[in-house]
């Protein structure tokens, strides 16, 4: 409720200064001397610090609620300065504490909340934060980090590319292992909360890879770093585009398939490609 009624235009810029003031340099003191604090002991997800950094994230996401891109950093450019100090904050929960999983959502959650609001701004951190979320993550784990990509494509389009090039290579590898054609079963074990997990994470993958090739990504297949993958990025689309019961991913991967030819088979160096 406060992020609503301090974030609005109609507020003064020094007053929102003095409010964000107020609120953000204390929090993130806190987050501060907290992470010390468990840096040094270690931090398990019910203990009492763990459960303090979760609420002073979610208190710091409901602040910026009142925010927006124009406001922060074209308009007052002040408060988008603030916010970016206090995402630095919150990201090195990632790096103290990668394998916590609730505190990891939520700042999943408040990393959303800064790419919407400071834009291209946010850029430089985000490469580290998404290294911190690739260690030791699982089926879910590696949905929320494909809805957080895809966020980052959807915002930033062409300048992501370098950030994808970076991670699309993990991603790429764990994908062919976790989603192999024989890791999902047509029998009774089909219903299981597993088999539901990877079904998902599935879906997640052909959104993020519609998304790429849609915004003008399609490139990053083709990097140094990358083309070694290309060849399992393409058994799996053939394989769940003849395959797959559902229509809709089957049409999407099909999309997939239309939109590379085109960016692939096009050009003056379709033969390479």
């Amino acid at each position: 409720a406060v992020g609503l009624l301090i974030g609005i235009e109609e507020v003064s810029p020094e007053k929102q200064v003095q409010c964000l003031t107020a609120l953000l340099n204390p929090l993130c003191h806190q987050i501060e001397s907290l992470v010390m604090g468990a840096e040094a002991q270690g931090l398990e997800e019910s203990s009492p610090r763990a459960i303090s950094l979760l609420q002073i994230v979610v208190a710091l996401n409901m602040v910026t609620k009142g925010f927006n891109e124009r406001l922060v950093m074209i308009s007052r450019p002040t408060i988008g300065v603030m916010l970016k100090k206090t995402l630095d904050v919150v990201l090195q929960l990632l790096v103290s504490f990668p394998n916590v999983r609730p505190l990891r959502s939520k700042v999943i959650s408040f990393l959303h909340r800064m790419i919407e609001i400071l834009g291209i701004s946010v850029l430089p951190c985000i490469p580290i934060a998404l290294r911190q979320l690739l260690v030791h993550n699982e089926a879910k784990d590696m949905v929320d980090f494909l809805v957080l990509l895809n966020q980052i494509i959807c915002k930033f389009n062409s300048s992501a590319s370098g950030i994808l090039e970076d991670v699309f290579p993990t991603i790429a590898s764990r994908m062919s292992v976790i989603l192999s054609q024989d890791a999902f079963s047509t029998g009774p074990a089909g219903n299981t909360e597993e088999m539901r997990e990877l079904q998902e994470l599935q879906r997640t993958l052909y959104t993020f890879l519609h998304g790429m090739v849609t915004h003008d990504l399609s490139a990053v297949l083709l990097a140094p770093t990358c083309r070694q993958y290309l060849e399992t990025i393409m058994q799996l689309l053939l394989f769940t585009s003849c395959s797959h019961k559902d229509i809709l991913l089957r049409k999407a991967c099909v999309q997939i398939f239309v939109k590379l030819i085109k960016d692939w088979c096009t050009t003056s160096k379709a033969d390479d490609k």
